[in-house]
């Protein structure tokens, strides 16, 4: 979903707690990753949601990095 919304000209941030996006095999998310990633989409693994707020119709999210 988040490319569609990049493609709309939406800037986007995926925040994922696990070190990696979802999916398939380790080969193939990476390759995912590094696709979406071109389009402009920005990415923090290993990272935690605390909270997030709407003002002015933008998203702001408060995260912490995960410690391993």
């Amino acid at each position: 979903m988040g490319s569609v919304w990049s493609r709309l000209g939406a800037e986007v941030t995926v925040v994922e707690f696990l070190g990696g996006i979802g999916g398939a095999g380790i080969d193939e998310r990476e390759q995912f990753q590094k696709i979406l990633a071109k389009q402009g989409i920005k990415f923090k693994l290993n990272t935690k949601v605390l909270s997030a707020d709407t003002v002015d119709g933008k998203v702001f999210v408060k995260a912490q990095i995960c410690q391993g």
